[in-house]
């Protein structure tokens, strides 16, 4: 997650400086295209991070919740972090 995090803060400073309207020294609109493509794809990859992130979790914390050798949380604490997970069916 915190790999995430500054993937998503080097994509943001990317993104920037390849703004048309940046104006920082003597860039070429093509090594600007560059960089603001750069930054969309550092976009993508902070969002693949943070998503396997997210899902480990949730899968460690679905598996603690089947192992039958695990005392650590009951069923009210189980539904309660994964609330914005559970099916609206």
């Amino acid at each position: 997650m915190i790999l995430s995090l500054m993937l998503g803060l080097a994509s943001t400073i990317f993104s920037v400086l390849g703004l048309k309207c940046t104006k920082i020294g003597r860039i070429s609109e093509s090594a600007k295209e560059k960089m603001a493509l750069t930054g969309g794809l550092l976009f993508i990859l902070s969002g693949v991070f943070s998503l396997s992130a997210v899902s480990w979790y949730a899968s460690r914390i679905i598996h603690e919740f089947h192992d039958p050798l695990y005392g650590g949380f009951s069923n009210m604490e189980f539904y309660m972090k994964l609330n914005l997970l559970k099916s609206s069916d």
